[in-house]
């Protein structure tokens, strides 16, 4: 079957809502009085089980799906979706590092660190400028950025990946 990757994080998405809509009920219907139309406890069972089942076959489609599809990264390097996708988090979080740093005055707002000590009055220098701090800040935020792009494109991308039953995408 031919799939991209948005129809996967999508289908992945609704079984995960079957799996807890049905966890949820569970619990509510283990009792019923007489004359309740309420779906048994067995049936929500079994559509928990077949939800979760459901999930995890299109997640090891996905796995699949992210290992063949390969990506520009660079002039020279190509990597994998998987490895985007893995990257964006490392890649973000030190952009949002170098944000920070441009942003550092050197006062904590509940005083615990200080830029000076007490003994002779010594004043702690700030190691990296506040000019150089936006720079990497925005190489940063341009790497992060051109990795949402790629992924984004990358999950455009069909590809033919066997084992997959058109029922796990309705």
């Amino acid at each position: 079957m031919k799939v991209n990757g948005i129809q996967l994080r999508e289908a992945i998405k609704r079984w995960e809502l079957r799996a807890q809509t049905a966890s949820k009920q569970f619990n509510e219907n283990v009792w019923a009085f007489d004359g309740d139309d309420a779906p048994s406890p067995e049936y929500l069972a079994a559509e928990y089980a077949k939800a979760q089942e459901s999930v995890a076959r299109i997640q090891a489609a996905q796995s699949r799906y992210n290992l063949l599809v390969t990506l520009d990264f660079g002039s020279d390097e190509k990597i994998t979706l998987c490895e985007a996708v893995k990257r964006i988090g490392g890649a973000g979080r030190l952009d949002k590092m170098w944000r920070a740093a441009a942003n550092n005055t050197g006062r904590d707002r509940y005083s615990i660190r200080e830029n000076q000590r007490n003994s002779d009055t010594i004043y702690a220098k700030r190691q990296i400028s506040v000019e150089k701090c936006v720079k990497e800040a925005n190489e940063a935020s341009k790497r992060s950025a051109k990795l949402r792009s790629m992924i984004a494109i990358g999950n455009t991308a069909e590809v033919e990946l066997e084992n997959l039953e058109p029922e796990l995408f309705e």
